[in-house]
């Protein structure tokens, strides 16, 4: 399921239609990716317990944005190669793992930081996929559109997943926390499979040009 293999199948596009099910499930996808990172928002608040001091809990938030920023130059370059399902599982895995790791983590110390970085490295991963499938996938006419909603989607994810995970916190401690980001990553990945689908007709002409990251950054700056 890779852009290749979207490039290879025949459909017609209907610049009208945007909500069909393609993006209906990208946009739940997406907000069941930020869900997992706005539960982790409440992470400061374990450090805390843990008896981290302010600097630490800085440091260990801010590594996940580093590893995410830094990494993002790869990932398109790796879509490129390799296409958007590929990529878009290969984060949801490493998010899956991250995830999972919170739970055996009890003080600050390499450990810690090592999950960041690979949270931050998955997190980028998926992201990148999902925006690049929604740019290759949704006709131009309408992209201004679909990114609008892409965004209320994942606002609504940083809006309703913090107080829930407070509630969690509160009846079930940290581990249920963790637990409910984690298992909002296979959900993620499982409704995701029903938005890979065959390209549309536009870009069938346009599947097999090359993509370079510094050209792409020149011409949206100019």
């Amino acid at each position: 399921m890779d852009a290749v293999y979207f490039q290879n199948k025949e459909k017609k596009s209907d610049p009208e239609k945007l909500w069909g099910r393609p993006f209906v499930f990208l946009n739940l996808a997406f907000f069941l990716v930020f869900s997992n990172v706005a539960f982790l928002y409440l992470y400061p608040l374990a450090l805390d317990a843990m008896g981290s001091e302010h600097h630490v809990i800085g440091l260990v938030m801010g590594v996940f944005s580093c590893a995410a920023v830094i990494s993002r130059p790869f990932m398109g370059k790796m879509i490129v190669s390799r296409g958007e399902y590929w990529v878009f599982s290969m984060g949801i895995l490493t998010i899956l793992f991250a995830s999972l790791g919170y739970i055996l983590i009890t003080t600050f110390g390499p450990a810690m930081l090592f999950i960041r970085v690979i949270h931050g490295f998955g997190f980028s991963a998926a992201v990148s996929a999902g925006f690049s499938l929604a740019a290759k996938t949704v006709h131009p006419d309408k992209r201004g559109e679909a990114f609008s909603i892409i965004g209320a989607s994942l606002m609504c994810a940083v809006a309703l997943a913090p107080p829930l995970g407070e509630l969690l916190i509160r009846q079930w401690g940290f581990e249920t926390l963790y637990m409910a980001a984690a298992g909002s990553v296979p959900l993620a990945w499982l409704v995701a499979k029903g938005a890979f689908q065959p390209l549309p007709g536009f870009l069938l002409d346009e599947g097999k040009r090359t993509v370079k990251y510094v050209s792409l950054l020149k011409n949206r700056f100019v």
